[in-house]
C-alpha cells in the first residue's frame, strides 16, 4: 500500500514539472527588463558624468560653467520626461542644472510699457501724449535771452507743445548750462505751460518707448555748406503757406548732431533721434541771396513770425523730414529748438516780462540800501578796442568828479564790469579773452580813484566787496557765477542815485530807469563816458 501511494505522487510531479518550468519562464521572461539598467539610463549616466567632470574642471579653473541653447538641445534629446519639474528622485548637485530659459510673454510687457509711458506723459505735460519744445541753445546772453525765451514760449503756446524751460549758467541759456532755470529767475511768474529740465530728464530716462526728437534751428539766412548732397529745400512752390520763410532738410546729416553741442548725449541719452531729419527755417530768399532789407522792418519780422510757425505746422514738411516712409510715425516727441534768430518776430504784451528770482532781489535792494546815495559805474570792456582802453580810465574818473561837484551828497560808488574782479580763474564770457591791457586799465582806474581829491571819503566798491562771500547776505563761493553777477549788477545800478554808462569808444552804453531828479549829460566834451536817467 505504501509503495502505490509513493508511485502515484511521482506520476503527479512528472505532469506538474513542465507546467512549473513553463510558468517560471514566462514570469522571469516579463520581470527582465525591470531587473536590467535601461539603455537611456546608462546614457544619462554617462551624460551626469561628463557633466559633473566638466563642471568639477571648470569651477577648480575658478570659472563658473557656462550653458547656452547647444546645452539645453543636447539635454532635451536625451530624455524629456526625466528632466520635468519634480520628475528627478535623485539628490541635488551644485552648480544646479538649467533645463530651460524663462520667456517673457511679449505681450503683456508691451501692455505694461504703455500704460506706464501713459502715466509719465500726463504726469509731466498733464495731457497725453505729451509733446515737448526745449531751446537747446539761445544766440545772446542773459539780457535779450529773456525775451527770445518769450518768444519760444509763445511758438511752444502756437504748436500746442508744452516749454521745457533751459538750465542757466554763465550769463546763458540752454540745455548745456549748470543751474536750472529757477536759480536766475521767478518760476511763479512764468505763465506758460513749462516743465524744468531736471524733469524733462527724468522722463526722458524711464520712459519705455524712446521719446523721438528732432533738431530744429531758427537762423537769419541759410546756412550753404561744401556738401550740399540730401539738402531738400522747400519754400511756397510746395507749400502755399511757406511764402514768409523757407526750410532746408538736412537728409544726410546725422540727426544726432547739432552745429552746436547741446550736450543730450549724457544728460538725456535715451532721446531717439534717427526717426526724422535735422532742418532749419529762415527768412525767405530772393534768388541766391536772403531778403536781407526786410529785417529791418518790424511787419516783415512778424511776418517770418508767422512763416515759421506755418513750417513747423506743414504737414509737407512734416513727410519730407520723415526718415522713413509713410505716416505712422506721427509727429516728434520732442522739438530741439536751437534759436539763432536776433529779432523779435511775435507780438509780446507788455506786461509779459520774466522777473528775476526773489532770492537776488532782496539782495539787491539789500545792497543798495545800504550804499545810498550811490554812483552806479557800468563799463563793459570785452568790446572796447584795447588802443582805447588806457585813455578810458582817467576819463571815467573825470566824468566821477564832474558829477561831485553839483554838491551830491555821494558816499560811494558801486563799480560794475564784466572784467573778472572776483579772479581770473572765473572769466565773464567765453568770448572774452582778459589780456595785460585790461589789467592795466582797471588798475589806472582804482589809482586814481584812490588819489583823486574830490573823492575823498567816496568809497568805491563793487559785488564782491559788499556781499563779502559767504558773509551776511547768505551768498556762497557756489553762487559765483557770471550770469547771477551780472543780473545783480543790473538790479543795484537801478536802484542808485545816478548812473553812468560807457559811451560809443569806451564800452557799451546802458540805460537805467530814472531813479532821481538830477539830470546831467556828460558827453559834452568827455565823449567817452555818458549818464543816462531815461528808459530806452
Amino acid at each position: 500500500m505504501p509503495h502505490r501511494r509513493q508511485a502515484s505522487y511521482r506520476c503527479v510531479l512528472r505532469l506538474l514539472f513542465p507546467i512549473i518550468v513553463i510558468v517560471t519562464v514566462i514570469s522571469l521572461r516579463n520581470l527582465y527588463p525591470y531587473l536590467q539598467p535601461s539603455t537611456h539610463s546608462k546614457k544619462n549616466e554617462n551624460a551626469s558624468s561628463v557633466r559633473k567632470s566638466s563642471h568639477v574642471n571648470m569651477l577648480r579653473s575658478g570659472s563658473p560653467p557656462r550653458v547656452d541653447r547647444s546645452i539645453l538641445e543636447k539635454l532635451r534629446s536625451l530624455d524629456g520626461d526625466e528632466y520635468q519639474a519634480g520628475a528627478s528622485t535623485s539628490p541635488p548637485s551644485w552648480p544646479p542644472e538649467v533645463t530651460r530659459l524663462p520667456v517673457e510673454n511679449p505681450t503683456r510687457f508691451s501692455i505694461s510699457n504703455s500704460f506706464r509711458d501713459t502715466e509719465l506723459d500726463a504726469e509731466l505735460c498733464k495731457t497725453t501724449p505729451c509733446r515737448l519744445l526745449l531751446p537747446t541753445f539761445i544766440g545772446e546772453q542773459e539780457s535779450k535771452a529773456r525775451r527770445h525765451l518769450l518768444q519760444i514760449s509763445h511758438l511752444s503756446q502756437s504748436l500746442n507743445r508744452t516749454l521745457v524751460l533751459p538750465n542757466v549758467g554763465r550769463s546763458r541759456m540752454g540745455s548745456c548750462a549748470k543751474w536750472d532755470f529757477g536759480f536766475y529767475y521767478e518760476l511763479a511768474e512764468f505763465r506758460h505751460a513749462q516743465v524744468g529740465f531736471r524733469e524733462f530728464r527724468r522722463w526722458v530716462a524711464l520712459r519705455a518707448s524712446r521719446p523721438r526728437a528732432q533738431v530744429i534751428e531758427i537762423l537769419p539766412t541759410r546756412q550753404d555748406t561744401a556738401d550740399s548732397r540730401g539738402l531738400v529745400i522747400l519754400n511756397s512752390f510746395d507749400d502755399p503757406n511757406l511764402e514768409n520763410a523757407e526750410v532746408a532738410i538736412s537728409t544726410s546729416r546725422d540727426p544726432a548732431k547739432m552745429p552746436r553741442n547741446h550736450c543730450l548725449h549724457g544728460r538725456a541719452n535715451n532721446l531717439l533721434f534717427g526717426d526724422f531729419s535735422p532742418m532749419s527755417i529762415y527768412p525767405r530768399v530772393s534768388g541766391f541771396a536772403p531778403v536781407r532789407h526786410s529785417l529791418s522792418k518790424r511787419d516783415d519780422l512778424l511776418y517770418f513770425g508767422l512763416g515759421v510757425k506755418a513750417a513747423l505746422s506743414s504737414p509737407v514738411v512734416a513727410m519730407e523730414s520723415r526718415r522713413f516712409n509713410g505716416t505712422e510715425l506721427g509727429e516728434p516727441d520732442v522739438l530741439l529748438l536751437s534759436w539763432d534768430f536776433r529779432h523779435t518776430v511775435f507780438p509780446l504784451m507788455s506786461n509779459n516780462v520774466l522777473k528775476y528770482a526773489t532770492k537776488w532781489t532782496r539782495v539787491a535792494e539789500s545792497l543798495s540800501t545800504r550804499l545810498q546815495p550811490f554812483i552806479a559805474v557800468h563799463w563793459r570792456m570785452e568790446r572796447v578796442p584795447t588802443s582805447s582802453l588806457l585813455s578810458c580810465a582817467p576819463l571815467l574818473i573825470s566824468a566821477i568828479t564832474s558829477l561831485l561837484t553839483e554838491s551830491i551828497e555821494i558816499t560811494s560808488v558801486y563799480f560794475a564790469t564784466d572784467y573778472p574782479s572776483e579772479g581770473l580763474d572765473k572769466p565773464h564770457s567765453s568770448t572774452f579773452h582778459v589780456g595785460e591791457v585790461h589789467h592795466t586799465a582797471i588798475q589806472l582806474f582804482e589809482t586814481a580813484f584812490a588819489e583823486a581829491v574830490e573823492l575823498n571819503g567816496v568809497r568805491l566798491t563793487n559785488l564782491i566787496g559788499e556781499l563779502g562771500v559767504g558773509g551776511r547776505e547768505g551768498f556762497g563761493t557756489e553762487d559765483l557765477d557770471a550770469g547771477l553777477m551780472g543780473i545783480i549788477d543790473k538790479m543795484v545800478s537801478t536802484r542808485a542815485t545816478l548812473f553812468i554808462s560807457g559811451g560809443p569808444r569806451c564800452g557799451k552804453p546802458r540805460w537805467v530807469i530814472r531813479m532821481s531828479h538830477y539830470i546831467i549829460n556828460l558827453n559834452k566834451g568827455l565823449g567817452q563816458f555818458i549818464h543816462r536817467t531815461d528808459h530806452p
